[in-house]
């Protein structure tokens, strides 16, 4: 049986929700997580990405003493959409 996708690049890629944006002008993204509490995401051909983006976790008011430079970003919750990463998010973000 020939796959119709044999050539094709797939990523895994994770769902994040806009939940708004504070005192910084960043947007804040939250992970979105099925009802048992489980992360969403889903494989899709790299072919539909458009670019990358630059996040940065959010920790609060203090941050979880598990966190370390290796782990944040799996580990956290919430972040921060940085559209001051490149000119190439800063311009169509800055927009909306």
């Amino acid at each position: 049986m020939e796959w119709p996708w044999i050539d094709w690049f797939l990523v895994y890629v994770h769902r994040f929700d806009a939940v708004g944006q504070d005192a910084t002008q960043l947007d804040i993204l939250k992970r979105a997580k099925r009802a048992s509490n489980q992360r969403l995401g889903d494989i899709v051909p790299l072919s539909q990405l458009h670019t990358f983006v630059h996040l940065i976790p959010r920790f609060g008011q203090t941050a979880d003493c598990q966190l370390t430079q290796y782990n944040s970003m799996e580990l956290s919750n919430e972040f921060y959409l940085n559209k001051y990463f490149n000119k190439n998010t800063y311009f169509p973000l800055s927009l909306a």
